[in-house]
């Protein structure tokens, strides 16, 4: 299921995201982004805090399908740690996590951000509560 407009900053941003129809071996949500020069900071790259939000929304709706793939329940953003591994630039970029553990409430994931080569941009730990 793609969602395009869910929220106004989702579609102020204009990422889109993709959440696999069945849960499986290797399914997961994937937040995706075609980079333009709006996305850049004074260095001519993609400021820090858009990469943020990739990260925390990857999360959050990863945490949402493992919780329920089909209801989406809620999830709220406890802890975000972001490492920002190179520059971001033009072009489409792929942010996606996996859960790294945790129990009935508290999950606990892990994101990566790629460029269309495959290369890592940016990772990220966070830390969702299922509400």
């Amino acid at each position: 299921m793609l969602i395009t407009d869910g929220t106004p900053a989702q579609s102020f941003i204009g990422y889109v995201i993709d959440v696999p129809d069945e849960p499986g071996e290797g399914a997961g949500v994937a937040v995706s982004l075609d980079i333009t020069e709006d996305h850049f900071n004074r260095h001519g790259t993609v400021h820090g805090g858009i990469i943020a939000v990739l990260m925390d929304t990857v999360c959050g709706m990863q945490c949402s399908f493992e919780g329920d793939p089909k209801a989406l329940p809620k999830c709220m953003t406890l802890s975000l740690t972001t490492q920002f591994v190179a520059p971001v630039r033009l072009g489409r970029v792929t942010a996606r996590a996996h859960s790294a553990g945790g129990g009935k409430r508290i999950r606990y994931l892990n994101a990566w951000l790629e460029d269309a080569d495959g290369k890592t941009l940016s990772t990220a730990s966070a830390v969702m509560r299922m509400v």
